[in-house]
């Protein structure tokens, strides 16, 4: 048997007649035929090539590669039952299709129902082998023929997601206008915020940003415009809209927030912040951080105030420095900052760029267990096993500053500050640094060279600065692409953009996606973030230049020169492996 598919270099040699009889090597056949699917049939061959000279069965060869045992099962039903594949991205599953079959079962199961008429039952499955699914099909659309057709496990999962999001925003909807409708809520204010049903729209709210992978929940009165209560997720960075509430329901759904917060619900004409927790089905509890602000609307005499929740994991478990995205050289840069005994390094960047994620991840790599690591936070978002971590008290006089000048009775190895907010926490730092600790800590810049300007800025002597400093790390969060949706770039000429490489290594057209959407980003065409950076390396002659009162510019300048891989270079580069879009480098670039 000649193998049909053309590899992407060279050929393979074509496979013995054992294998080439074998019902796996003939369902790749059928897989070069389809015109999506997610298995490199490719390398697979080579895989199962490879494994039967080592007289491997085919399928034993491609499980101790690595592949998925649901996607194994997906391309075998091609031969083994004849069925035909279906593309879940191109589907569009309506929720009373599905209505009679429970989705947590078709979550577990991978079991679907996609259509539905007056006789039939099509049903996608990434198995067959689950036959008790099988026959709750039966049992939930009694007197109609059941029809099977295979689907990726990801993408069923990923049309029930949707289907969980559409039906929790419809219950969230429904919730509210019966709320809008009850003679329990009137124009003037209303303090009664555990009324049950504004507690269910509240805890309904979290649970959609939970499923949607929202960081953040904001609820603004918009009376003026007329938009009343507006509800917006922030999804990958990005602000959504999502269904606007009624304005009557602004006061006891705000009411709600700041009882749990521990905030004063009567005082609504200043800025007021709390936090508490939630109890989620799996895992560890989800910190809320709640801030409220007043704003210049009005509900009658009650003043509307805008509300913003932080969602905050609160487990142990953080990320490693690789799992983060930052590219192999930004990434070693850092790393070799991380070896450093003493001097202070830094991260840098804007609200909700990654920052303490970054740093928690770096404590990681710190051998916490057998160093004293004392810490400053505000607030302690994650618990780290073996480190002294303090919250951060101002009515108590627990500051930044009055637990650094504490550390140091403690002989501590490392400390890490949250954030550099004023000059005294940068003197103390400084100081600290300076006295043969290791201090990591954050701050507010737009670059890595802004940082020696943000500290000058404060009053720090330059000549303390450049002892003190070992480097800098500045990143942003970009979002990367939908592997199951990006399309190759068409609208840009990519020889106009300024890519960080030679000429002969930069992409070519068909290499560099753009966004579309599909089942499985929600539609938006992205899915998940990763980091880019730049890692600034202090040496004598950037010492030099910051005592010489150098320019921002000229500082990055001549880093540049020394290797230095900028945001915007890192973004980029990114862009050229295909994982994000150039229209999300254009955006973290103006941040």
């Amino acid at each position: 048997m000649t193998v049909t598919v053309q590899p992407p270099e060279g050929f393979l040699p074509a496979p013995q007649a054992g294998l080439a009889a074998d019902p796996a090597w003939r369902s790749l056949d059928i897989l070069d035929t389809r015109p999506y699917s997610k298995l490199d049939t490719y390398q697979m061959r080579s895989v199962m090539l490879t494994g039967w000279a080592r007289g491997q069965r085919p399928l034993r060869a491609l499980l101790e590669a690595g592949y998925d045992w649901d996607l194994l099962n997906l391309f075998m039903g091609i031969v083994v039952q004849g069925l035909e594949v279906v593309d879940l991205g191109r589907v569009r599953v309506q929720a009373s299709t599905v209505a009679p079959f429970p989705l947590e079962l078709a979550r577990t199961s991978h079991v679907l129902p996609i259509h539905r008429d007056d006789n039939t039952v099509i049903a996608a499955t990434s198995s067959i082998s689950n036959m008790e699914a099988l026959r709750e099909l039966e049992v939930r659309f009694p007197n109609l023929d059941i029809s099977l057709v295979l689907a990726e496990p990801g993408d069923i999962e990923a049309v029930v997601d949707q289907l969980m999001i559409e039906a929790e925003a419809t219950n969230v909807a429904e919730l509210a206008q019966s709320i809008e409708m009850s003679t329990q809520l009137v124009e003037e204010d209303d303090d009664s915020s555990s009324d049950a049903a504004v507690v269910q729209l509240a805890r309904s709210l979290v649970e959609q940003a939970l499923n949607t992978r929202s960081s953040d929940i904001h609820i603004d009165p918009q009376p003026g415009r007329g938009r009343g209560s507006v509800v917006r997720f922030r999804i990958d960075g990005v602000l959504v809209d999502m269904p606007a509430n009624d304005i009557r329901l602004h006061p006891p759904l705000t009411n709600y927030f700041k009882a749990r917060a521990n905030m004063d619900i009567a005082n609504r004409r200043v800025p007021q912040d709390g936090s508490y927790r939630v109890k989620i089905a799996q895992g560890e509890p989800l910190h809320m951080r709640v801030a409220t602000m007043p704003t210049g609307y009005r509900l009658g005499d009650t003043v509307l105030e805008k509300i913003t929740l932080r969602l905050v994991a609160t487990d142990s478990s953080f990320e490693q420095l690789p799992d983060l995205g930052f590219s192999q050289t930004v990434q070693q840069s850092w790393e070799r900052l991380l070896q450093h005994h003493a001097g202070m390094i830094v991260v840098t960047g804007p609200t909700g760029s990654g920052k303490t994620t970054t740093m928690y991840a770096s404590l990681g790599m710190l051998a916490v267990n057998v160093q004293n690591v004392m810490t400053i936070e505000d607030p302690i978002e994650r618990r780290i096993s073996g480190a002294n971590q303090t919250q951060v008290n101002l009515l108590a006089g627990m500051t930044y500053p009055a637990a650094m000048r504490g550390f140091l009775r403690h002989d501590p190895d490392v400390i890490l500050v949250g954030e550099m907010r004023d000059a005294e926490t940068a003197r103390i730092a400084i100081e600290a640094a300076l006295a043969g600790r290791l201090l990591l800590t954050s701050t507010h810049a737009p670059s890595a060279a802004g940082v020696i300007a943000r500290l000058l800025s404060m009053g720090m002597e330059p000549y303390m600065v450049a002892s003190a400093l070992q480097g800098v790390l500045a990143q942003r969060l970009i979002r990367t692409l939908c592997p199951r949706c990006k399309q190759p770039e068409t609208a840009l000429n990519l020889a106009d953009i300024p890519w960080p490489m030679p000429p002969d290594q930069r992409p070519q057209e068909g290499q560099v996606f753009s966004a579309h959407g599909c089942v499985v980003c929600k539609g938006i065409g992205y899915k998940g973030r990763m980091a880019v950076g730049e890692v600034l390396v202090m040496d004598e002659t950037l010492e030099r230049m910051i005592c010489a009162d150098t320019p921002t510019r000229e500082i990055t300048a001549y880093a540049r020169q020394q290797g230095m891989v900028t945001l915007n270079d890192d973004a980029l580069l990114k862009a050229a492996q295909g994982l994000t879009s150039l229209e999300e480098c254009a955006r973290v670039a103006a941040s």
